[in-house]
């Protein structure tokens, strides 16, 4: 199997889920017992595919344990950058192939999140005992990424970071199935010699997508009848016929999913504050790279941040909420920028959080000047 040139739900989800799908048809069939891998040409890979395709082969493994034993080979990328990344994060790493062990100068490059994997069980105990321990392996993560280039988060960053990485693995675990999370930093070197770096975290789940997830009984009826009127409105307007392919009810529903003070939760008893992790995430990492990207992708839904759109405020009955629309009307009843929000032709099977942002330390020091430390 060779991967595409840009093996990244961050930047190509369609060619990367693609290629997933495929390999997913062969590691289940009984009759292929070894997969080559050909990364050779790769230009651009993605912690969220590498991570997605170790996930997929590894539970392969495990079904076929004791009888068709899976094994794997491959070609390793041309580009050293990216090859590092495939060894130090990729499935040579996460099946503990002697071939993926990096030099020692490689090494100082490199800091690891490791794979972190829980479960949907029905113990709200352990549950929080994974969600603790996945939220505490990432903040630390994040806050060595922030030391190798000089910097350090404050007790209130740990405390906020904390919270909106425990909220995101939540949701993870209220849509079911198992969830993973993992980061992986590579150091670079500007000309003048500041130093910088790119991190990555990706936190994903296998089970219902959030589409899905408003499709079940447990679902708020206030916010599904908001979402059944917005269906409504892009019906009788044409969107859905004239962007066919391209924009549907479940990207629509998706894309409102992320507004401040939605959840399918929203509007019952003791979750009046639920539907705020989602803003707070994107601009929390967004505003510290430079740059910054991020991306949801859920069933067949894809979603960009950037920072070409952010969140802006708006009345909304008797308060005041933030919300992003990714067009230039600010209106929820027409469509939003391609680039930035769009169907997919085949589906993740659950959701993906993809973050990657370069930490300058130039930047990072201007930031601090601009808050007076």
């Amino acid at each position: 199997m060779s991967l595409p040139e840009v093996f990244s739900l961050l930047d190509d989800p369609e060619s990367t889920i693609q290629f997933l799908d495929d390999l997913v048809t062969y590691s289940s069939a009984e009759s292929i017992r070894h997969i080559t891998f050909g990364a050779k040409h790769c230009k651009n890979i993605g912690l969220d595919a590498l991570v997605t395709m170790s996930v997929l082969v590894l539970r392969a493994e495990r079904r076929r344990k004791n009888q068709n034993t899976l094994t794997i080979s491959g070609t390793w990328p041309d580009d050293l950058p990216i090859q590092i990344m495939f060894k130090a994060s990729g499935i040579p790493h996460h099946l503990g192939l002697p071939e993926a062990q990096l030099t020692p100068e490689q090494e100082k490059l490199v800091h690891r999140c490791e794979l972190y994997k829980g479960t949907a069980v029905k113990l709200r105990i352990a549950l929080a005992r994974q969600r603790n321990e996945a939220t505490e392996q990432l903040r630390k993560y994040f806050d060595r990424c922030l030391n190798t280039v000089g910097f350090a988060l404050t007790r209130e960053g740990k405390t906020r970071l904390d919270k909106l990485i425990s909220e995101v693995i939540g949701n993870a675990e209220e849509h079911g199935g198992p969830w993973n999370t993992i980061g992986h930093w590579q150091l670079g070197e500007s000309g003048e010699g500041k130093r910088y770096g790119v991190c990555h975290i990706a936190m994903f789940n296998f089970g219902n997508s959030i589409y899905e997830s408003f499709l079940t009984e447990e679902a708020s009826p206030t916010i599904v009848e908001q979402l059944r009127s917005l269906s409504d409105a892009h019906t009788n307007r044409g969107w859905f016929e004239l962007l066919k392919g391209t924009w549907d009810e479940e990207t629509l529903w998706t894309l409102y999913a992320l507004q401040e003070r939605v959840s399918r939760f929203t509007g019952l008893p003791g979750n009046e504050t639920r539907g705020n992790g989602t803003r707070d995430i994107v601009q929390f990492f967004l505003e510290l790279g430079n740059p910054g990207t991020m991306c949801i992708v859920s069933g067949h839904a894809y979603i960009l941040f950037d920072g070409a759109y952010g969140f802006k405020e708006v009345e909304r009955g008797n308060e005041r909420l933030n919300v992003i629309t990714f067009n230039k009307s600010g209106d929820f009843e027409d469509p939003p920028e391609r680039k930035y929000v769009r169907r997919l032709p085949r589906a993740f099977p659950g959701t993906m959080v993809s973050i990657r942002l370069t930490l300058d330390e130039r930047y990072l020091m201007q930031l601090v000047g601009e808050n007076n430390g």
